[in-house]
């Protein structure tokens, strides 16, 4: 419903619990994910469960209400950005039901802006800065090497990372050797591989984690001689990982998935994993990912002891949003919603954009 400047009654509150408040598929926003923004600028939660979409002219937000009578100004309720909030365009949503919440907020984010979420810069001393690379930084390209890093984005992530006192840390697909040619000549804090590798310093060595093993090099060989079967698709060897791209064969993904099972299947790998990205398979082992790269960067300094922020956009990442918020802290996906995540970039140029914006506020204060 919309509220407008009506005044309503407070309906049943929905039970407070760690459930969905969202659903989407396989997509899922959980109240704790929606609380820890409150908790990382030192906010107080809303004292009831009522929930709002509010789209406006940067995207969209979730908010909840402080009282059940609004509309008369923002200060009567609060939201992921205060500042962002008009009541005249906000949404209210009021499930019936625990069980009806899933739907309505469901409906909401469909027919909410999806442009760019409005967020405040990471705060220097307090946050944990986390960004996936492709996807995420990066648009996506027609292969890992077509990418192309825009102008003023290595300064502004220097910027950021100074900001911070070095708790900013790249936390990608690709290995570390790719990442410091990319950014060259910054070389940041940064986990590769999808955490198999880690550098807790830009001048220590990289590290690979215990639970990292070399994939096969005969699985290697049977995937290249599937792939004459599938023309336009390819691999990329990670040595922890086979990334296996279709872009430029985009109908063969159902195929080229029971392909791979198959492979995996054959070889009898112990705990092999394939992940679904954007046109793309990456086939990894499950003791290493992106949320335990995560958790080791928050048991060092310079992270230890700060909110982690995560920015991440495919399934590779959702480990990740799934650590950052059993932190507290909060997690954004861009493109789509993911489970976990507090808010939804639309495209990668939104992020920098919103990197942009804090590089230059928090060099203000």
């Amino acid at each position: 419903m919309v509220a407008g400047n009506s005044r309503e009654k407070t309906s049943r509150q929905v039970p407070q619990r760690r459930s969905c408040l969202l659903r989407s598929g396989q997509s899922a926003i959980s109240r704790e994910a929606y609380l820890s923004r409150f908790r990382l600028y030192g906010r107080e939660p809303p004292a009831t469960n009522d929930a709002y979409v509010v789209p406006h002219s940067d995207g969209f937000e979730l908010g909840a209400a402080k009282t059940p009578a609004w509309g008369d100004g923002a200060g009567q309720y609060s939201a992921t950005d205060l500042r962002a909030i008009r009541p005249s365009a906000a949404r209210r949503i009021r499930p019936t039901s625990s069980a009806a919440a899933p739907t309505a907020f469901t409906g909401a984010i469909e027919r909410a802006h999806m442009l760019k979420v409005s967020i405040d810069a990471p705060l220097p001393d307090r946050t944990a800065l986390f960004l996936d690379v492709d996807g995420t930084l990066l648009d996506i390209a027609s292969s890992p090497t077509a990418v192309v890093v825009p102008r003023g984005l290595v300064e502004c992530i220097a910027a950021l990372e100074r900001a911070l006192g070095g708790a900013l840390a790249l936390v990608s697909g690709r290995t570390l050797a790719d990442l410091d040619q990319l950014f060259s000549p910054l070389r940041l804090r940064a986990s590769g591989v999808h955490g198999a590798e880690i550098r807790y310093d830009p001048l220590t060595p990289v590290i690979v984690d215990d639970a990292a093993a070399a994939l096969p090099t005969r699985l290697w060989r049977s995937l290249n001689e599937s792939l004459a079967d599938f023309p336009g698709a390819f691999a990329e060897n990670k040595r922890f990982s086979f990334a296996v791209h279709y872009r430029a064969a985009p109908n063969c993904g159902v195929d080229l998935r029971k392909v791979l099972r198959r492979l995996v299947a054959a070889e009898t790998i112990p705990e092999v994993e394939i992940i679904d990205t954007h046109f793309a398979f990456e086939i990894k082992g499950r003791g290493f990912d992106k949320g335990s790269a995560i958790n080791r960067f928050l048991a060092r300094s310079p992270f230890v002891g700060r909110v982690p922020i995560f920015v991440g956009d495919d399934g590779t990442d959702e480990a990740g949003f799934a650590t950052v918020v059993q932190r507290h802290g909060v997690a954004y996906s861009v493109g789509q919603v993911r489970p976990g995540v507090s808010g939804v970039f639309s495209e990668p140029s939104m992020v920098r954009g919103w990197l942009a914006r804090s590089a230059a506020q928090v060099a203000r204060t």
